[in-house]
C-alpha cells in the first residue's frame, strides 16, 4: 500500500501575554487560525516572548524560537 503524504501549514503566533486559564480563543472565519481558511491542516505554536512590539523591532533573541 503506498503511503500518503499530507502537507501541513505551520503558523507561529505572537505572544499575547494571556494566562493558560484565559478563555479559549475562537477564530473568526477567514482568519489564519480558522480551520476552513486553508485546504490543508494547520499547526499553530505560540512563540514565548514574541510580543508584537518586540517582533516589529527585530529582536535577534527570538530568531532561534
Amino acid at each position: 500500500m503506498p503511503s500518503q503524504s499530507c502537507t501541513v501549514l505551520g503558523i507561529l503566533e505572537l505572544d499575547e501575554g494571556l494566562s493558560p486559564d484565559s478563555p479559549a480563543y475562537v477564530p473568526r472565519e477567514e482568519s489564519l487560525f480558522h480551520p476552513s481558511t486553508f485546504n490543508q491542516p494547520i499547526i499553530t505554536e505560540m512563540v514565548d516572548n514574541a510580543f508584537a512590539e518586540v517582533v516589529i523591532r527585530g529582536e535577534a533573541s527570538l530568531e532561534g524560537a
